[in-house]
């Protein structure tokens, strides 16, 4: 027998069979009861707004023809090996 009727072979059968408990035991593991909290919190994670949202009372300083003003709060544009880098 040669090497690809072999290998053809393995895979028809044991190969596939392997695949198929594989398959069958991951699908049992994620919808099994006892992941049933693990699961609710991965599906509410989109609802989570931990995220703080912008002030829309306090916007960012409007920009100048030239680019950057910098002088908003916290920026990084006022460091000179970071200017460069900025647009």
């Amino acid at each position: 027998m040669d090497t690809y009727s072999w290998l053809r072979e393995l895979a028809d059968s044991w190969v596939l069979l392997a695949m198929v408990i594989f398959y069958l035991t991951a699908c049992l593991w994620a919808l099994s009861p006892w992941r049933k909290k693990a699961n609710a919190e991965a599906a509410a994670i989109i609802m989570n707004d931990d995220a703080p949202r912008p002030d829309p009372k306090k916007a960012a300083p409007a920009l100048s023809a030239g680019g950057c003003n910098k002088n908003c709060a916290g920026c990084t544009c006022a460091n000179p090996e970071l200017e460069a880098d900025h647009v």
